[in-house]
């Protein structure tokens, strides 16, 4: 649908919503959604609290890596990269929103530009430039594990454990 308006040309000045105030579950846990519903209906206006979030909600200290959950986790550039695709996405009923001039040049700049920021992140925390990841058939050493859920179907977003390999899911 976001692909659609953003590209037909009566919907063209329609402001879209940001992917976050959509799917605001995609980002915040659910348990901070009880929280809120809790504050807004229960507790009486003038002696409600702020809702605070842990700094490091996904991270720990135990981890050098996790120095960089701030990056990996903001909303601002993964709603950039979520709004990208959809002005360059992958396929699309009308070709001509998929073949766009210098559409295969601005991927990979754009993916450049991310991970350009990434590294200079990391060099500002103490940590080496990211290494490529350029054989799937390796494990990827560092495990992750989002502590999210989905409001709308119940289910905990699978984490992904250390020396993981990627592989085809069979359902």
């Amino acid at each position: 649908l976001s692909v659609a308006l953003l590209h037909r040309p009566d919907t063209k000045g329609l402001d879209l919503p940001s992917f976050a105030q959509n799917f605001p579950d995609k980002f915040v846990d659910s348990q901070v959604f009880r929280q809120v519903r809790e504050e807004a209906t229960v507790v009486p206006e003038g002696s409600r609290m702020p809702i605070i979030i842990s700094r490091d909600y996904t991270a720990s200290d135990l981890e050098p890596e996790h120095r960089l959950w701030y990056f990996r986790e903001d909303l601002g550039i993964n709603l950039h990269h979520w709004h990208w695709h959809l002005v360059y996405p992958f396929e699309a009923g009308d070709r001509s929103i998929v073949n766009k001039d210098r559409r295969g040049e601005l991927f990979y700049y754009m993916h450049q530009q991310v991970v350009a920021r990434y590294n200079l992140e990391r060099f500002s925390n103490n940590l080496a430039r990211v290494v490529r990841f350029n054989n799937l058939r390796e494990p990827i050493a560092e495990g992750y594990f989002p502590k999210m859920d989905s409001l709308v179907s119940s289910r905990a977003w699978p984490p992904r454990f250390e020396d993981t390999r990627l592989s085809d899911l069979n359902r």
